[in-house]
Parts: C-alpha cells; sequence; structure tokens
C-alpha cells in the first residue's frame, strides 16, 4: 500500500497504520530519516529507509537543490494521485504484468472500454490484447 500525507506530523503514520486499533496493520514502512517515526519502530513497525535521504545529499551536490527527487508532490492532489499510480503499478508487477506494459495499454483501451467492464482493466483481472 502506499500513502501520501501532506506533512510528516507522526499522527499520519499512526493513523495509517492503525496502531491504537486492536488490528494494526502489519508490513514495513519506507520512510526517510525523519526522527519523528523512530517511536513506531518500538512499538513493532519494521523500518526500510528509503533512498531519498541519500538521493537527495547526491543531488545537492550536482544541482544547487531544485527539489532533488519527486518526494515533493507539488500538491495533496498530485500526492494522492502519485500513491494512485503506485499502488496500480506495484499491484501490476504482484500479479505478474511488467508494469509499463500494463499501463500502457490500460490508457490505450481506457477511453473505449465500456463502463460496465471496467473490472477488467484491474491489475489481478488484466489481460494483454493480441
Amino acid at each position: 500500500m502506499f500513502e501520501f500525507s501532506e506533512t510528516r506530523n507522526g499522527e499520519n503514520v499512526r493513523e495509517f497504520l492503525r496502531l491504537d486499533a486492536p488490528q494494526a496493520r502489519q508490513g514495513t514502512l519506507v520512510t526517510d530519516r525523519f526522527s519523528g517515526y523512530r517511536a513506531f519502530f518500538d512499538k513493532g513497525v519494521t523500518s526500510a529507509q528509503c533512498m531519498a535521504y541519500a538521493r537527495r545529499k547526491l543531488h545537492e551536490l550536482w544541482a544547487a537543490l531544485e527539489r532533488s527527487n519527486w518526494l515533493f508532490a507539488g500538491s495533496l492532489r498530485a500526492g494522492k494521485w502519485a500513491a494512485a499510480i503506485m499502488i496500480l503499478l506495484h499491484t501490476a508487477r504482484i500479479n505478474g504484468h511488467e508494469p509499463y506494459a500494463y499501463l500502457k495499454d490500460v490508457l490505450q483501451r481506457l477511453p473505449t472500454q465500456p463502463a460496465s467492464r471496467i473490472e477488467e482493466l484491474l491489475p489481478h483481472r488484466w489481460a494483454p490484447t493480441v
């Protein structure tokens, strides 16, 4: 799952993982090195640091800091769209599809796909056209 939050507030992580609920989500949290997330690792959340921190430092050397990577989506709406696209592409990969081929085919078929058959384009039901 991917989630985009407008801020880096630790409450976003707590709510997303449902840490206060009886059935908290399990998995690995991929974040940057923001110290505000460390408290969750003591609660059983597995940490996997993303490469954004390392890339940012390399980018600072390359270009004095335009935006260092796409970690900054530009707006809340853009971040939510990016998360939705990442979910689709990752689900396609999990289902054995090459993500680029899947997305290209779906975008080509989407304008003429009847609304009643839109579920055929979901990654777990998709079949490439011959």
